[in-house]
């Protein structure tokens, strides 16, 4: 007589089953699939399955990366502008890259106000002036209102000449051409904590760098009759000063009595 085959039960069931035979009922579905969730938990708590990589959730931000690169590619033109101007100048124009030369720009601005800011209490007595932030802010104007006028005279007579520079692409050379002021100027700031007198010097020096840089950039933009382009930025130069000395002045301490007012204390702290 044979042995009868063993027996054996359901835990969720109840029902009897062979040995060896898994019941199909709704209850142990339900917890396999709890199983399987539990041990997917699991899994991702210890890096994925052994052998796999894992993904990196932190993507790169497309706008970050694209404000480092073209904080880089300033950083190579302001080098390029230190060995040849001219050429680095040429090549802004030439490869329509117009964003690092606004950059060299600003940023020569901002020095200016910055620099200014903090070194004119040595040179006020020789400059007989106003308040520090005021002077910065005569600077300042004296270098932004040409440019982008040159900017915008440039690209002008670049298309009369069969250029195709853009107002944007204009800026961005005149931009450049801010280099050796810049240069100059950290000198000056330098030599304003010794010697007061060489430093005025200097200030002169880099207006003049700018004034000879800006015909450079002229002739680059414009590609018309160099003895014309000598003559529009020194015509330039020339009202944009007549206009800062006759109205500048009241105009710009203006803005900052009334920006400043509400400041109290901290305005005199700016030398207002």
């Amino acid at each position: 007589m044979m042995e009868g085959k063993k027996m054996a039960f359901c835990k969720y069931c109840g029902k009897q089953l062979n040995e060896g035979v898994t019941c199909n009922c709704k209850e142990i579905s339900q917890d396999n699939v709890v199983n399987q969730q539990q041990v997917s938990a699991n899994e991702q708590q210890q890096g994925g399955y052994q052998g796999q990589p894992q993904m990196d959730s932190q993507k790169p931000n497309p706008q970050v990366e694209m404000a480092k690169a073209h904080a880089n590619e300033a950083k190579n033109v302001f080098i390029n502008a230190i060995k040849n101007p001219y050429t680095a100048m040429e090549d802004i124009s030439a490869q329509n890259r117009y964003i690092p030369g606004i950059i060299i720009g600003v940023v020569h601005l901002l020095l200016l106000f910055l620099g200014t800011t903090i070194n004119i209490p040595l040179l006020g007595d020789l400059l007989e002036s106003g308040g520090r932030v005021g002077i910065a802010f005569y600077f300042v104007i004296a270098v932004a209102v040409p440019l982008i006028i040159f900017a915008f005279v440039g690209s002008l007579l670049g298309k009369k000449s069969d250029s195709d520079a853009s107002f944007l692409n204009s800026l961005g050379v005149f931009g450049t051409a801010t280099v050796p002021g810049s240069i100059i100027f950290a000198a000056c700031f330098i030599m304003g904590l010794i010697s007061p007198p060489v430093a005025a010097l200097l200030l002169l020096g880099v207006y003049l760098a700018w004034i000879l840089t800006s015909i450079e950039a002229m002739n680059v933009v414009a590609k018309g009759n160099k003895n014309i382009n000598l003559w529009i930025v020194i015509g330039v130069h020339l009202v944009c000063i007549t206009l800062l000395v006759l109205v500048g002045k009241s105009i710009v301490q203006k803005l900052l009595d009334d920006a400043m007012s509400s400041l109290g204390v901290w305005g005199s702290l700016l030398g207002l």
